[in-house]
């Protein structure tokens, strides 16, 4: 921080005049730049307001209530946690046990199938060898008959 002349001259002559500034002794809250704070006075006895122990005791018989409400809150949440962790497990064992059975669905498929390919190609040669084929006859068509143009009648000779 740059100061300039005026400024510096105005501090150095508050510090002239007030040496006790500068004194590390002077601890107080600017650090030495202010005199010291006084010394606190202690009382003795007791220092309470008419009342003050009516209201002490209300209030400590409302810490005691929230302290208990504190504690039985606490035993909700945890066994909120439980429940909801046990649940937790049992649904990813759960679908452990549903990957394990899809992982086997393909297999079964294709087992399936063989057997449904098998059981229909048997049925179709039992079909077979139980009737007898019909002779297979090919119907082959008549040519179409195309009239014939007119001819001439045939010249007469003489």
């Amino acid at each position: 921080m740059h100061l300039d002349e005026d400024t510096a001259d105005a501090l150095r002559q508050i510090i002239k005049e007030n040496p006790a500034l500068m004194d590390p002794a002077n601890t107080g809250a600017g650090g030495g730049l202010l005199p010291p704070l006084p010394p606190i006075e202690r009382q003795e006895g007791p220092r309470q307001t008419p009342g003050m122990e009516e209201r002490l005791s209300k209030l400590e018989g409302q810490m005691e209530g929230h302290k208990f409400v504190n504690g039985v809150t606490l035993a909700v949440a945890a066994i909120v946690v439980s429940v909801a962790i046990g649940g937790f497990a049992y649904t990813f064992s759960r679908l452990d046990q549903i990957d394990a059975k899809v992982s086997a669905l393909p297999g079964q498929i294709k087992d399936d199938l063989r057997e449904l390919n098998r059981a229909f190609g048997d049925a179709v040669t039992a079909t077979r060898q139980a009737q007898p084929q019909p002779p297979l006859i090919i119907q082959v068509p008549a040519p179409p008959v195309h009239p014939s143009p007119p001819t001439a009648p045939p010249a007469r000779q003489p």
